[in-house]
C-alpha cells in the first residue's frame, strides 16, 4: 500500500492542542519543548473560571532564563470573574524551551496552548 508523503507531513504539523492547565498561585511549567523537536506555537486561552478577578502571567523561556519581567510575554495581565482571552503569538520553541504560568488566584485560571510540533 502506498502512502501519501505530503499528507503525512502536513499531519505532522497539524495545529493542535499541547496543553490544557489549571494554574495554582505560583509559577508553573505549562509546556516544555521535547528533545529533538521544535515547536512553534500559535496561540493561548486563558479562562478566568473564578468569580473573582485575577492577575495572569505568561513566560516564553529559553533554557538557562528564569520567569522575570524580562522574559514576560504578559504580565499582571488582569482578568475579570469569568473572562477569557485568546492570546495569538508565533512564539518558536527549540528543545528545553519552556511556557511558564503564574495566576494570582490558585485554580481559577484554566490556559490551554495551542500550536504544533515539527
Amino acid at each position: 500500500m502506498l502512502t501519501n508523503p505530503t499528507a503525512r507531513l502536513r499531519q505532522e504539523n497539524a495545529r493542535r492542542k499541547l496543553c490544557a492547565r489549571l494554574l495554582p498561585a505560583a509559577n508553573l511549567i505549562l509546556w516544555e519543548c521535547p528533545v529533538a523537536k521544535s515547536v512553534t506555537v500559535s496561540s493561548i486561552n486563558i479562562c478566568n473560571t473564578g468569580t473573582v478577578q485575577t492577575n495572569f502571567r505568561l513566560f516564553h523561556l529559553i533554557a538557562s532564563e528564569s520567569a522575570s519581567v524580562t522574559t514576560a510575554l504578559m504580565y499582571d495581565m488582569l482578568l475579570q470573574a469569568n473572562e477569557t482571552t485568546l492570546y495569538e503569538l508565533q512564539a518558536y520553541m527549540n528543545p528545553g524551551d519552556r511556557l511558564v504560568a503564574y495566576a494570582s488566584t490558585a485554580s481559577a485560571v484554566a490556559v490551554s496552548v495551542f500550536g504544533s510540533e515539527q
